[in-house]
């Protein structure tokens, strides 16, 4: 029987080839997918997530690391010190991401002569601003902090760091702990880009040995002098992100007597800290407004002082869009602005029409109107309830300015807008016809339920 030619025998050789090829699985695709995809099983279901790993030994190497490259938060030293032991040390150079609070030590673990020295002496926390200097507490709290110390020298390539603030079910540390504290901070994380402090009686003596930080956030509150945080602050050359969220800051005067006996926390002149940040891309503003004291008295000297009769919240909030403009590629600005002032505030916003700005995230109250937008920008958040601006009304003038004033920001491209409403179906027929108006204009418009409060 003659045996078939090559060039028919080739059809059959390609049909059998294709036949045979693989079908695509998990380890076919793209480790940035993989990832992707181990991202979403971390959160939601952890047992899963280790499952996968026990499939096979190539997901085993690609997701041990994974999983360490994810925040990793500790409620207290002592759960660092147990965490340790207990894991893999090749992968803990993995770990970028720490969020970390500090507690105050335990006298019943402190063993050996300092232990029973701090046991007779009976000094905790509460009572240490009272003890003498050199007492065994400030002690034993300096070997917590150098123990501490070890701990976090085995994760030398943390980048992200943010401290937890303590709250009243915790263990506060001393204020001699946090001074401490502070101090290690830029000596074993001199490498962060990225802090974010909570702990408002935290002394930021720390700030200067972190050179390389490109964001911080925190909440204007220190236990250092207003002007020296503002010195350090600007001494950060890289420093590109800067968030004030002033919703955690406690101005309330809530200072327990160890802390307010020794440093009282303070509030940073908002608009002298920006102002000495020429390189400042991000700034973030989160504040409400703070209650007048009611014994004021309404007569005072300064009444006529127009400055003067602007409530807290409000002249710091301007105070603080004083200070960058033309640098700026993202500005959000989220504060409670008392209804007298939103002129104001919206005049403040429209001084912005001449610099760079590509983001912009504000209230819907606050909006100055597309006419005094800079024509860099690209994206528009609006933060809209209808207790504040009524629904029908505002998005009808919405489209009206947008269409009038187009031309001025020819880059504009998305716009968000964030709505409370009372009945979100309700105003179903309202949203989809401003998308149509939207559509027509070239801006990509879309919607997000919010419940009324601040973002942050």
């Amino acid at each position: 029987m003659p045996k078939p030619s090559k060039a028919s025998a080739a059809p059959n050789a390609k049909s059998t080839k294709a036949a045979k090829k693989p079908m695509p699985h998990l380890l076919t695709i793209p480790l940035e997918l993989r990832e992707h995809i181990y991202a979403e099983l971390l959160p939601e279901d952890a047992s899963a997530l280790f499952q996968l790993l026990l499939t096979n030994r190539q997901l085993s190497r690609e997701a041990k690391p994974f999983t360490f490259k994810q925040p990793l938060a500790f409620d207290g030293q002592s759960e660092l010190y147990a965490w340790l032991p207990r894991v893999d040390r090749r992968f803990l150079r993995y770990v970028t991401d720490v969020q970390f609070k500090l507690h105050d030590i335990d006298p019943e673990k402190i063993v050996g002569a300092l232990g029973k020295r701090l046991r007779q002496a009976n000094i905790t926390a509460a009572n240490s601003a009272h003890a003498p200097e050199g007492n065994p507490y400030d002690e034993a709290c300096d070997l917590e902090i150098e123990r501490l110390g070890y701990a976090f020298s085995f994760l030398p390539n943390v980048k992200h760091l943010t401290v937890l603030p303590s709250t009243d079910a915790d263990p506060r540390p001393s204020y001699h702990m946090l001074v401490s504290f502070s101090s290690l901070l830029s000596h074993r994380f001199p490498h962060l880009l990225t802090l974010t402090n909570h702990e408002e009686f935290l002394p930021a003596r720390f700030l200067p040995g972190l050179q390389n930080l490109r964001r911080l956030c925190f909440s204007g509150m220190s236990t250092s002098p207003p002007a020296e945080v503002t010195a350090m602050v600007r001494g950060l050359p890289n420093l590109v992100e800067l968030e004030i969220n002033r919703l955690e800051a406690d101005t309330s005067g809530r200072q327990s007597d160890r802390y307010s006996r020794i440093a009282t926390s303070h509030l940073c002149n908002y608009a002298e800290l920006t102002r000495g940040l020429p390189r400042l891309k991000s700034l973030a503003f989160y504040g409400e407004p703070c209650d007048q004291d009611e014994d004021e008295d309404e007569d005072d000297d300064n009444d006529e002082d127009e400055v003067a009769e602007i409530p807290e919240a409000t002249r710091i909030f301007m105070g603080t869009l004083d200070g960058h403009r033309s640098p700026l590629q993202k500005l959000q600005i989220f504060a409670s602005v008392d209804s007298s002032y939103e002129s104001r505030v919206q005049k403040k916003l429209a001084t912005f029409k001449t610099s760079n700005l590509a983001h912009l995230e504000t209230f819907h109250a606050h909006f100055p109107g597309f006419d005094c937008l800079p024509g860099s920008l690209r994206t528009l958040v609006l933060w809209s309830s209808e207790r504040d601006v009524p629904f029908e009304s505002s998005m009808k003038a919405l489209v009206s300015t947008a269409r009038q004033h187009r031309s001025s920001v020819p880059s504009l491209g998305n716009i968000l807008i964030n709505l409370d409403v009372e009945d979100w179906d309700e105003v179903r027929g309202a949203r989809r016809w401003l998308y149509e108006q939207m559509k027509t204009l070239g801006i990509r418009l879309s919607w997000k339920y919010w419940d009324g409060f601040l973002p942050k």
